[in-house]
């Protein structure tokens, strides 16, 4: 007896445990790594944020060649120290280097999930079952499907920084809560609130609200001192923080917060109907945002209104921002989500008293909210994107039918890794961690171009890039390498 009771704890604190993750991080390698394989990663965010990583790794602080006319380096967008802890890394893993770490971070944070039930709860086989539906949740392939974003780190920071702080291990809670503001002032931001809701969950112990409240007024300072005198030093001259995108609610961030208050109907609206009318196509994202949620656990922030506080920054940010791409399920705008939905959900469902029921919601809720993620890569409302960068079932995802990619593999294969280059948007991530990489057309001291003639030649068109390649070519200072109907290298020439 005793040795089949320790073949079942084994079973499901061990094997079950990392054939779940096997299984999760072959899906979800699936979907980063054959995107960025099949040159659907872009400058914008991949190249310039591995160009960031590529800079500290070499111990400096580096200028965002890429070129922006608010910001000369990545932290006039976000200040995410975070990105100096990765640095190392690239000498390991190259133009991968973020996408391996985001990729990690999300097995990492599962785990978080997994252990945090392990604390809290007595039943061998909740933790699991947690640890799997936190996987599945649609946050995390979202997204995989869309570049590197600090704040999917920082997201994975938050099932580890709730353990801690039910365990009162304060050494651990603060290295959890110096990690989660370090992935940038937006989740510093967030922060506060996922302390406020822990002080609302310890409201009968007096030393934990007081930690919680230390907690969330960090947050508040970080993020304060974050806006206000670190991201100005890095802005251009005249250029103020480009992130207040809530105009239909206001001017600032005051007047948002008052007319919330002097309109409280208005701000209810905004959470469920779409505020761009010009653009019909984007009436339901916001719907499709809150099926989503429901059908990932959603009744866990009903059933534990602390977690509904912990996501109101993020609700209302997206609900009211001016992009319609925030409004949905797309990218990585959804995910703060997945360790919110998991522990609120798996937190209820712990306190069922009969084994067999609460395992059989457990297992059901689980089965939901991977279903419900299955079906909608194929039914949901994808923005600018093509949903074949998020559907690995989807035969185009395994290969690029516009055109062939082997030529621009090696096309990449005539630059040198120390020369400066210039390149286009989806050429750029691959070749990204050198010292000077430009963002084409902007070409400025580079020796070598590679430039994309046909389909993904953004920011400008077609035809206007095959001229501005003929105009290279035709002034003498060029010569011409190697070029197929898809891509030509260019070489500078020297007097």
């Amino acid at each position: 007896m005793i040795a089949k009771r320790s073949f079942a704890t084994a079973l499901a604190q061990i094997w079950i445990p990392l054939l779940v993750l096997l299984l999760f991080g072959v899906y979800h390698g699936c979907i980063t790594f054959v995107n960025h394989w099949q040159f659907r990663t872009f400058a914008f965010d991949l190249g310039y944020y591995t160009h960031t990583v590529y800079e500290f790794g070499h111990l400096r602080l580096g200028e965002h060649v890429l070129e922006n006319s608010i910001y000369w380096h990545t932290w006039g967008d976000h200040f995410e120290p975070i990105l100096m802890l990765i640095g190392p890394l690239i000498h390991i893993f190259g133009a991968y280097t973020l996408l391996i770490v985001q990729w990690a971070a999300i097995l990492i944070g599962a785990i978080g999930a997994f252990r945090y039930f392990q604390f809290r709860s007595e039943d061998k086989w909740l933790p699991v079952i947690a640890m799997a539906q936190f996987l599945a949740i649609w946050g995390n392939s979202s997204a995989l499907s869309f570049d590197f974003h600090a704040v999917v780190l920082g997201a994975m920071v938050v099932p580890w920084l709730l353990l801690y702080f039910h365990k009162r291990d304060r050494l651990r809670l603060v290295i959890s809560l110096l990690l989660l503001v370090a992935c940038g002032e937006k989740v510093a931001f967030w922060g506060i609130f996922i302390f406020l809701g822990l002080a609302l969950l310890e409201l009968r112990n007096r030393r934990q609200v007081m930690w919680a409240l230390g907690g969330a007024t960090f947050c508040l300072a970080w993020t304060a001192v974050s806006l206000k005198y670190v991201i100005p030093l890095f802005l251009r001259p005249d250029k103020v923080y480009q992130h207040f995108d809530f105009h239909v609610m206001g001017e600032s961030n005051a007047e948002v917060i008052v007319n919330c208050f002097k309109d409280p109907l208005k701000a209810i609206r905004l959470l469920y109907i779409a505020h761009r009318p010009e653009l019909p196509e984007t009436k339901l994202l916001k719907v499709e945002l809150w099926k989503m949620v429901a059908l990932s656990g959603g009744i866990g922030l009903l059933r534990r209104p602390a977690y509904l506080l912990m996501l109101i920054p993020i609700i209302f940010t997206k609900m009211f921002n001016d992009a319609d791409i925030r409004w949905g399920i797309n990218a990585h705008y959804s995910i703060e989500f997945v360790p919110i939905l998991c522990i609120a959900l798996y937190e209820w469902v712990k306190d069922i008293r009969i084994p067999q029921l609460r395992r059989s919601v457990a297992v059901f809720m689980l089965i939901l909210t991977a279903t419900s993620s299955i079906v909608s890569l194929s039914t949901r409302y994808v923005w600018s994107s093509r949903p074949e960068n998020l559907n690995v079932f989807d035969p185009r995802h395994w290969e690029r039918w516009e055109y062939d990619i082997c030529n621009l593999e090696y096309a990449l294969t005539f630059v040198p890794p120390d020369v400066p280059v210039t390149a286009s948007d989806r050429l750029v991530p691959h070749i990204s961690p050198r010292d000077k990489i430009y963002f084409f057309p902007t070409v400025k001291d580079a020796e070598y171009a590679v430039i994309q003639l046909i389909l993904d030649t953004y920011p400008i068109p077609e035809d206007r890039c095959r001229q501005l390649y003929q105009e290279m070519l035709g002034s003498g200072e060029w010569e011409e390498l190697w070029v197929s109907p898809e891509v030509g290298v260019l070489k500078r020439r020297h007097p």
